[in-house]
């Protein structure tokens, strides 16, 4: 449902995103949630959002996860985003909005 929220905050914006793409690579599989081509710049920039994180397996793939993407050199700060919901399954539509208004525009 967080994703769903995230598309539609991402339309509301105007800025276009691609979900679930497949990013190619020898040794694993990756999809992250979102791919944007920032407006700015032109610049990839690739959107995890992770939300189960009181499931200690969840956490689990989402640590291998973040490694397979620096090992891609996806790296946080730089293009990718990262995002959790909150501990009760909410989402806090201020910091996603701050995180598109910030990163994307």
């Amino acid at each position: 449902k967080s994703e769903l929220i995230i598309a539609e905050i991402l339309e509301s914006f105007g800025i276009p995103y691609q979900y679930e793409v497949d990013l190619p690579c020898d040794e694993y599989h990756l999809c992250p949630d979102f791919t944007v081509v920032r407006p700015r710049d032109g610049k990839v920039v690739y959107w995890e959002h992770f939300g189960m994180t009181h499931d200690e397996e969840y956490v689990h793939k989402m640590d291998l996860k973040l490694v397979r993407y620096r090992r891609m050199n996806i790296k946080p700060w730089d293009n990718l985003m990262i995002s959790f919901d909150r501990e009760d399954g909410s989402l806090d539509l201020g910091i996603i909005r701050s995180m598109i208004d910030s990163w994307l525009r």
